[in-house]
């Protein structure tokens, strides 16, 4: 791989960005899963049927980003997409035990779908821009790469945290629910700050170009 890729446009930056983007996505999906099924009880089925909100709301305003993006250019639709996401994490972090479907887990599902697409669709754009024809399939390939070392990465901070966290309260006489949930609370806080970083990484490390917007550019997570 030639490494005077990262000095074309906003490569470097968007990179940057996807590898903290990848570990938040990721990690979130993952911890909402334990979180569904082994504290609310739902079955494999149910718990993927609720991520639906999330897969749903993004696909729906996909296109909306990309027109914003072709509007504003990357950065803000970037910037503004990774505020929301954060506040889905933060929203997560209050998760409780005896959780229900529309009061606790909806709005999050809601914030997240549409700062997936705010934030995918922007940081595709971005991490193309300036790119020769000839050398899109390598930043296309880059930015696919990033944001699956982020995502493993991200996973494995965030079961980390949780099973310790849990693993301590255990040891102390708390219930197994309230120490697992205090668990998963806890890294969600951990994913917050994480986002927190990318949405400042995206305001300094993306610059304020025009962006042109084709759709085949606009990629979106497998797992959304």
């Amino acid at each position: 791989m030639p490494l005077r890729i990262f000095k074309v446009g906003n490569v470097a930056g968007a990179n940057g960005v996807a590898v903290l983007l990848g570990a938040v996505v990721f990690a979130n999906f993952f911890l909402l899963t334990l979180y569904v099924q082994d504290v609310l009880g739902y079955s494999a089925l149910r718990t993927g049927l609720t991520f639906l909100a999330t897969a749903g709301t993004t696909v729906i305003l996909a296109g909306v980003a990309q027109a914003l993006t072709t509007r504003y250019g990357a950065r803000p639709v970037l910037g503004i997409g990774m505020v929301i996401l954060t506040g889905g994490m933060v929203f997560y972090a209050q998760i409780p035990v005896d959780g229900q479907y529309v009061r606790n887990l909806l709005p999050g599902y809601l914030l997240v779908g549409v700062g997936l697409a705010m934030s995918f669709v922007a940081v595709s754009i971005a991490a193309l821009q300036g790119v020769h024809d000839r050398e899109a399939g390598l930043a296309s390939g880059l930015l696919n790469t990033s944001q699956q070392i982020g995502g493993a990465l991200g996973v494995a901070v965030a079961s980390s945290v949780a099973i310790s966290h849990a693993k301590s309260l255990l040891q102390s006489g708390h219930s197994p629910a309230a120490s697992y949930v205090s668990g998963y609370a806890l890294s969600f806080w951990v994913i917050a700050g994480v986002s927190l970083a990318a949405t400042l990484i995206a305001w300094l490390a993306i610059r304020p170009e025009p962006a042109p917007a084709p759709a085949a550019l606009a990629l979106l997570p497998e797992d959304a």
